[in-house]
Formats: C-alpha cells, sequence, structure tokens
C-alpha cells in the first residue's frame, strides 16, 4: 500500500470513528423524541454533534491534497480505501435517515406545544369575556 493510500485509509478510518460517535449522539436524539420529546436535551445533543463534525472537517481540509491525488491515481491495490469510504458513507447514511426522523418528531412536537398553546390562550380570553359579560 503506497503512502498515499495509507494517510487517506487512516484519515478515513479516523472518520468513521468520529461518525460512529455521531451515530450514537442521534441515536440518542431519536430515542429522547420516542419515549420523552424534550427539545432542550436534543439540542444539547446537537452541540455535541457540531463538536464532532468541527472535527471531521478538519480531518477533511487535511487530507484534501491526498484526496486530490488519489482521484488521479485510484491506487488501492488490497480495496481497504474503498471499504473504509464504503463504512463513512453508510454511517453518513444512517446518521441522515436518523436525523430526518428527530427533525420530523421535533416539528410535531413544536406544531403540538404551539396548539396547546393557542388553546390555553383562547381559554384564557372566553373565562376573561365570560367573567366580564357576567359583571357587566
Amino acid at each position: 500500500m503506497s503512502l498515499l493510500t495509507q494517510q487517506l485509509v487512516a484519515a478515513y478510518r479516523r472518520q468513521r470513528e468520529l461518525y460512529a460517535q455521531v451515530l450514537e449522539l442521534v441515536g440518542r436524539q431519536k430515542r429522547i423524541m420516542e419515549t420523552s420529546p424534550d427539545p432542550g436535551a436534543v439540542l444539547g445533543l446537537c452541540r455535541q454533534v457540531e463538536t464532532l463534525m468541527g472535527q471531521i472537517a478538519v480531518i477533511e481540509d487535511a487530507t484534501r491534497p491526498a484526496k486530490d491525488e488519489w482521484e488521479r491515481t485510484r491506487e488501492d491495490p488490497g480495496g481497504e480505501l474503498n471499504e473504509e469510504l464504503k463504512s463513512v458513507e453508510a454511517a453518513i447514511g444512517q446518521i441522515g435517515r436518523m436525523q430526518q426522523f428527530v427533525q420530523d418528531r421535533l416539528l410535531d412536537y413544536m406544531r403540538g406545544q404551539q396548539e396547546r398553546a393557542d388553546g390555553t390562550r383562547t381559554a384564557i380570553r372566553i373565562n376573561r369575556a365570560n367573567r366580564l359579560y357576567r359583571a357587566g
């Protein structure tokens, strides 16, 4: 395996590890929204995901020249680089699906909260109107 391929395999392996941590955090978000919706807890986990994604971006930036070179040669005699790329791609897909679920649940939760708040405001207005009508 060439030095270039070794470098990229190591970088993608590290990314895969970081994506596994992101996947775990997004899985926690999903469980929160399934069991006891708590946007604050989800937001806290989002901050942790953001930190990990920042680390992934640093790796991406650092390996850009090596990736550009690899694009020209496509050298991967043992297929190890392609396996790492497939693993990273699979993790990204799984993360995306879970994040979509969490986002959808958050939107549903927020709509429900808004509807309850609107209902409460309406009930307060009706109550006030009834009191004023009785007093007048």
